[in-house]
């Protein structure tokens, strides 16, 4: 075998061994938690900023200056939109049709920024990850991975398993192909049969815990979310997604 094609193999390989010390999520959230995380301390980016677009500004100040002019229609009008489906234009949004579907195609194509750094501090006991840190971060103090069990306890709310994440293209927020896991304690469980319209009478309680590796750069984006309506009133609605 000549040098040249023994420098191929071996940079194959190298290339092979890079992948799997970088690729930390296979599957199996229980194998990959302890994996993932270190007790170390890290300068986390807190990733809650929106990259917009100038035209996008524009637009979304036009709907909002309409839209307040004609709220008691608005509130009538999202009663009739099928769950997951984008409103249908109307010309109350006040914009055009055509600015409409370019509002919406913009709207797709978000970027999400780095708003600054804190301190996080990982500690890992056994089985059990927690979080110490301070200032925003500081809502990751109630947060802990119960690795054994596979499920996040947060304040009083225990979140089980909920799924996997595989995002393979580039067309998200974070610009990157990715993978991870979603953990979430819904109460009530919403199905397609749940009723969000009726805000007079809407109760529910969300906590989501996304937890995943970009492909792009090999870092840890990890995210946790509480979101509370009593009586259609929104009473919690707090969410710091980080990057490190």
């Amino acid at each position: 075998m000549n040098k040249t094609i023994i420098f191929l193999f071996s940079l194959i390989l190298l290339t092979s061994c890079v992948q799997s010390q970088s690729e930390k999520i296979t599957g199996n959230p229980i194998n990959d938690l302890p994996v993932l995380f270190e007790t170390q301390t890290v300068s986390a980016d807190i990733m809650d900023g929106i990259k917009h677009n100038p035209r996008q500004l524009e637009l979304t100040k036009k709907i909002q200056s309409s839209l307040q002019n004609n709220w008691e229609w608005y509130q009538e009008y999202i009663k009739t939109v099928k769950k997951r489906e984008s409103l249908v234009y109307h010309t109350n949004f006040g914009i055009t049709k055509e600015e409409y579907e370019e509002f919406l195609k913009i709207s797709k194509d978000i970027q999400v920024e780095s708003t600054g750094k804190e301190v996080l501090e990982i500690i890992k006991e056994d089985d059990k990850i927690k979080f110490k840190a301070n200032g925003r971060l500081s809502i990751y103090n109630d947060l802990t991975i119960d690795i054994e069990n596979n499920q996040v306890l947060y304040k009083e709310y225990v979140l089980p398993f909920l799924d996997k994440v595989n995002i393979e293209d580039t067309d998200n927020g974070l610009k990157s192909k990715w993978k991870g896991y979603n953990w979430a304690y819904e109460y009530p469980v919403i199905t397609d049969e749940t009723d969000l319209t009726d805000l007079d009478n809407l109760n529910i309680t969300i906590v989501r815990f996304t937890i995943g590796q970009l492909e792009k750069n090999g870092k840890i984006y990890m995210k946790i979310k509480e979101r509370k309506m009593e009586s259609g009133v929104k009473t919690v609605d707090s969410q710091i997604p980080i990057m490190f």
